[in-house]
């Protein structure tokens, strides 16, 4: 307690000499905390008033907290640690082998917090970490873990590198595995101008989907490197707009772009000094056409999602006015804070930079296995022209089972059934003028398409029950995708296993059907909600996809599925506040954030927004935000980074999380001032929940097709409520 007390600047239990007490009224689940966390709370209340979580903010916010005589440190290593002292003190005590304890905050740009409390006794480390979002003025406690650490570094960098796993339950359906822990602090303190440099130079482009920074190259040798990366890299920098050249939404089949010169060019040119000429011949360049072949990165062609950061270590200028960057790449996931180290030589002309080489001791030896190249031009032809898989075959993604309850008669059977129920569905849509849905419905078979009724679901309960009572059983269950293609999921419960069976079937091009695709998984456990939903986990789930499918079997009203459909379907849970805090006229300029302009302008068009998020016209911005929820221009001028003189607003990207909650309508009432009251459960089949939590909202409809969002009123049911990726 001595160790610890001297460490953090007070006792971690009773925090008497900053005033702070272990009161915990701000945090209602799991264990107490050391501190009272409503005074730290008040820091974040204060620097967020005028502030928009930019680095200056957190700068800010770790300087109070080392007022208060904490250690604390962003959560990038982009600024000093405070009460660094304590923190070697901790160190020494460490490697001596001593009991010691210390407090560290790590403070997010995106309103988060990390509380740190690290223990060492005879050279072991246990790490408790508690993590917090701010919001609605309040810091939540929404993650916590515990782990003892089997790997602790303090490196020649000046960084504590702690490593070790921990078991969640709810991240173990997603990965199957435990949770890794990486924590990399920077205990010394990095040179100021190392730091501007590298923010100028090198955390741009980074390492991730490129190899600017992982191979040797020069002027005199451009021939590695990838002037693809180079190009989608610098596209939005130099255009002003989000490159539209993207990969295919259907995972089989690899786009290409034919991109006219000067407009490829004219990004390389703005970083690189390369002629057209050169280009021409290191690049899939097209003489009569006067344009190159583009082909974006494909599923396979994916960096790994964690890639080391550069920081500049040391510089130098150069007898010709260029500088000579020594940069470490730092890799918390690998347990170090020097992967490689190598050289940059940049120029800068006028404001106009040039990378003009890289360097790397030992390039030959470095194991880069976080990153991916892209397909080399025979391999791209293999993958997605000559594929021994059909064109809509996703087989080749899915895990199969290691082995299987279904006999080869039973899939036969089953691959059997399924081609004669769709090419009979086809022939009645023809002869009967129905959907395809509808046709499988009168065919006797459970049929379900998105946003449509399930036909026929009632016969999965025999199914269900006889599971329940340890009887072997199957089931069927058909669907019919918005390209045409027909699935069948058959369920098979046998000797306390349950497998999965699917068939996917396309009209052949003799118009007779044809298998397009065929996988056993293996299923971990299912469940049939009082509401009508069967829900069902995998084992071994694809990758980058969710552990859970689902079907919703029993019916809901057309009026509910037309009022979700209309005014719920394209609002997201975790992207903004909108849907999981409770709000009204008055207070809905308290949540004004990015990535609802997006989600709006979808709602109102159709279609995505794909131009610049750096400069969105203001009458387009304002015309759409005015629109959909009950804010006044003023509002939105004092929320968003509102540019008077070009008229322009500039927000953040905010990426969708993987698999969110949805919103259903289940009840519903017409107000005499005509508002509607929806009544809507928040569904979350990736966490086993149609009932995760119910919101009351009203709705103001327009003749125009258009609606304002009035008032939400939000109350866990079966889970929490998720944090949201961005908070102001």
């Amino acid at each position: 307690m001595i160790a610890s007390f001297m460490l953090a600047g007070c006792s971690a239990k009773s925090m008497e000499c900053s005033n702070i007490s272990a009161e915990t009224e701000t945090v209602t689940d799991q264990d107490e905390l050391p501190i009272d966390i409503s005074k730290i709370e008040q820091i974040f209340v204060d620097e967020y008033k005028d502030r928009d979580g930019n680095l200056q903010c957190v700068q800010h916010i770790v300087d109070r907290l080392a007022d208060y005589g904490f250690i604390a440190i962003d959560s990038d290593n982009k600024v000093d640690m405070v009460n660094a002292e304590k923190m070697r003190q901790f160190i020494t005590a460490w490697e001596s082998g001593e009991h010691t304890e210390a407090l560290v905050f790590q403070v997010f740009n995106n309103g988060g917090l990390n509380l740190l409390e690290i223990v060492a006794d005879e050279g072991n480390v246990r790490v408790e970490r508690t993590y917090f979002t701010f919001q609605d003025d309040h810091l939540s406690k929404t993650v916590h873990s515990e782990f003892e650490a089997d790997h602790c570094e303090y490196t020649n960098e000046g960084y504590l590198i702690i490593g070790g796993s921990w078991h969640s339950p709810e991240l173990y359906v997603l990965t199957m595995s435990e949770e890794e822990e990486h924590i990399a602090l920077r205990v010394e303190p990095l040179d100021e101008q190392c730091r501007e440099l590298n923010e100028k130079y090198m955390a741009p482009v980074s390492y991730k989907l490129n190899n600017m920074f992982i191979i040797d190259w020069d002027e005199d040798d451009l021939t590695s490197l990838d002037f693809y990366d180079v190009f989608e890299r610098f596209y939005e920098e130099t255009y002003g707009k989000n490159c539209p050249y993207t990969m295919s939404d259907d995972l089989s089949e690899g786009n290409e772009y034919e991109i006219p010169a000067d407009e490829f060019e004219n990004v390389i040119m703005q970083h690189i000094k390369v002629s057209s000429e050169e280009l021409h011949t290191l690049l899939r360049y097209d003489t009569d056409k006067n344009i190159y072949i583009y082909r974006p990165r494909g599923f396979d062609e994916f960096d790994y999602a964690e890639v080391p950061y550069p920081e500049v270590a040391a510089y130098k200028t150069n007898d010709d006015g260029s500088l000579t960057l020594t940069v470490n790449a730092v890799f918390p996931n690998d347990n170090t804070s020097k992967l490689f180290s190598h050289k940059v030589t940049v120029s800068d002309e006028n404001g106009k930079i040039y990378y003009l080489s890289n360097e790397i001791p030992g390039y030959e030896e470095l194991d880069l296995w976080w990153h991916a190249e892209r397909l080399s031009d025979d391999e791209w032809n293999d993958h997605y022209k000559d594929s021994v898989y059909a064109e809509d075959d996703y087989s080749w993604m899915i895990p199969q089972a290691d082995h299987e309850i279904f006999t080869e008669e039973e899939k036969k059977q089953i691959e059997a059934d399924t081609l004669r129920n769709a090419a009979e569905a086809w022939e009645y849509t023809k002869q009967l003028g129905i959907s395809v849905w509808e046709a499988l419905g009168e065919l006797g078979v459970i049929a379900t398409a998105d946003d449509e009724n399930t036909q026929n679901g009632e016969k999965f309960i025999p199914f269900y029950d006889d599971y329940l009572n340890g009887k072997s059983g199957m089931v069927t269950i058909y669907k019919v995708y918005d390209d045409g293609l027909i699935g069948s999921s058959t369920f098979l419960y046998r000797d306390e296993e349950i497998q999965s069976y699917y068939v996917g079937v396309k009209p052949g091009a003799d118009g007779q059907s044809c298998v397009s695709g065929k996988s056993v998984q293996e299923i971990a456990s299912v469940k049939y909600t009082p509401k009508g939903y069967f829900i069902y986990e995998y084992k071994n789930p694809m990758l980058h996809a969710s552990s859970y499918g689902y079907f919703r079997l029993s019916p809901l009203s057309d009026e509910c599925r037309s009022l979700t459909e209309r005014f719920l379907k394209y609002l997201d849970f975790q992207k903004y506040k909108l849907m999981v805090c409770d709000w009204d006229e008055e207070t809905v300029h308290e949540l004004l954030m990015p990535g609802m302009f997006e989600d709006f302008y979808y709602i109102k068009y159709g279609e995505a927004y794909r131009d610049s998020f750096a400069s969105i016209p203001a009458d387009l911005f304002e015309e759409v935000m005015t629109t959909y929820l009950p804010v006044t221009v003023p509002d939105l001028r004092k929320a968003y980074e509102y540019d008077e003189i070009a008229g322009t607003y500039s927000q953040e990207t905010v990426y969708n999380s993987p698999y969110p909650p949805f919103l259903e309508v289940t009840d519903y009432k017409y107000n005499v001032d005509g508002t509607i009251t929806l009544y809507a459960d928040g569904v979350w089949p990736d966490y086993n929940s149609d009932h995760a939590f119910t919101n009351e909202i009203v709705i103001k409809p327009f003749k125009d097709g258009t609606f304002r969002i009035l008032s939400n009123d939000v109350t866990e049911q079966e889970l929490k409520l998720p944090p949201v990726a961005y908070t102001k």
